[in-house]
C-alpha cells in the first residue's frame, strides 16, 4: 500500500476521535514514518477549516513549524487566525509560533510590522510573549540562540530581558519603518 493511501486509511479509522486524531497528526511530522512530504502537507492541508480548533491547531502548526512550508495559502490562513479577535488563543499561539518558524532568517517585513504591533498592543501576555521571540527568529535567531542571549527560555513577557537584545530590536524597527 502506498504512503498516501495508508494515511489516508489510518485517518479515516480516527477522524471523528479529536484527542486520537490530534495525536495522529501531531506524529505523522515528527515521526519520520511518512517519508513523502508531500502526502504530510495534504493530511494536514484538509484540517485547516476543520470545525475543532484543536485539530486546526495542529495543523497549521505541523504545515508551518513541523514542515516549515513557507506557502501564500498556509500564510493567509495563519494570519487569518491571528488575526481573529474571538479565536482561539492557542490557535494564535500555534499560528505565530508557525510563521516565525517557517520564516526564519527571512527578515519579512510584513511579519516583522505583525508580530511588532502585537508585541507592543496585544494583551494576552503570552502572546506578546511569542510575538518577541517570533520577531527574533524572522530576524535569524534560533530559539537556542534567544535562550542562551536571554538566559532564559520566554514564555511570558516577563521573561524577557529586552535590555539583551537591543541591537535586534534596533533592526527590526529599522526593517518596519523602511
Amino acid at each position: 500500500m502506498n504512503e498516501e493511501k495508508l494515511v489516508q486509511e489510518e485517518i479515516n479509522q480516527i477522524k471523528d476521535k479529536t484527542t486520537e486524531l490530534y495525536s495522529y497528526l501531531k506524529n505523522l511530522y515528527y515521526s519520520n514514518r511518512i517519508k513523502n512530504i508531500a502526502v504530510i502537507e495534504k493530511a494536514l492541508a484538509s484540517y485547516l477549516n476543520d470545525k475543532r480548533s484543536d485539530i486546526k491547531r495542529i495543523a497549521i502548526y505541523g504545515l508551518l513549524f513541523g514542515l516549515k512550508i513557507r506557502h501564500e495559502k498556509y500564510r493567509s490562513i495563519a494570519l487569518r487566525f491571528i488575526n481573529d479577535p474571538n479565536g482561539d488563543l492557542d490557535l494564535r499561539l500555534f499560528s505565530l509560533s508557525g510563521l516565525s518558524q517557517a520564516y526564519m532568517g527571512t527578515s519579512d517585513v510584513e511579519l516583522l510590522k505583525l508580530f511588532y504591533s502585537l508585541y507592543n498592543h496585544d494583551e494576552d501576555d503570552s502572546i506578546r510573549a511569542t510575538c518577541f521571540a517570533g520577531m527574533l527568529r524572522i530576524l535569524g535567531l534560533s530559539t537556542v540562540e534567544i535562550t542562551r542571549i536571554n538566559g532564559s527560555v520566554i514564555i511570558i513577557e516577563d521573561d524577557i530581558q529586552t535590555e539583551v537584545f537591543a541591537r535586534q530590536l534596533g533592526e527590526i524597527r529599522a526593517i518596519i519603518s523602511a
